[in-house]
């Protein structure tokens, strides 16, 4: 049956393929939709995905609102919650800060490209990313230049030290180019997973 059938790995995460859900569409067109992670394969439902639906725009609900909205009791809805961390889907809960509260701060993505591209030099580049503390995110790119950095700072100077401290260190960067965010437009969004649902089942 496998052999026959086709399947599409969709992360929630991006390339993070050991917490992933794969859609697997049998020959039969009967679709199934499991959860793989923590060495786990779980099968997920409709009840499922509305739990992580809203948790990633409900992070502190209740666990008897959560119950509610998704039209269940607590206590089956509690234990599908933990099926759901266990399995590795939910990799974690965490506070959304409003940095312009706390203090004065600028947003800068960096589009970057290292001067070598073997495998040796793009693990030393990552492995750096996580010494600096002003790097919020790093994504690895498919085409056109390496990464893609997301930087948060006190401000332009600051910012340009950083740069200027990555290249005396010799990471790797031999280009990069700056954007500066202006003003944030749409922010937190939850994964469009009634679009992912609906696209899976008429493949």
């Amino acid at each position: 049956m496998l052999a026959e059938s086709k399947w599409l790995l969709i992360t929630l995460s991006g390339y993070d393929f050991d917490h992933a859900i794969i859609w697997l569409e049998t020959a039969s067109g009967c679709v199934s939709h499991l959860a793989w992670g923590m060495g786990a394969v779980m099968k997920l439902d409709k009840r499922d995905i509305d739990i992580l639906s809203v948790l990633t725009r409900e992070g502190r609900i209740t666990k008897a609102a959560l119950a509610e909205k998704i039209g269940l009791s607590p206590t089956p809805c509690w234990d599908r919650l933990k099926k759901l961390e266990k399995a590795g889907l939910i990799e974690g809960y965490g506070a959304r800060i409003n940095l312009k509260k706390l203090a004065p701060n600028v947003t800068v993505f960096v589009s970057a490209e290292i001067a070598d591209h073997t495998a040796a030099s793009f693990r030393a580049f990552e492995a750096a990313m996580q010494r600096y503390d002003e790097v919020v995110a790093c994504w690895a790119l498919g085409g056109g230049f390496d990464y893609l950095l997301q930087i948060v700072t006190s401000d332009i100077d600051a910012y340009q030290r950083l740069i200027d401290e990555m290249l005396d260190a010799r990471i790797g960067l031999s280009r990069y180019f700056t954007y500066i965010v202006t003003k944030p437009v749409k922010e937190h969004g939850a994964p469009p997973f009634d679009l992912l649902l609906g696209a899976v089942e008429r493949s």
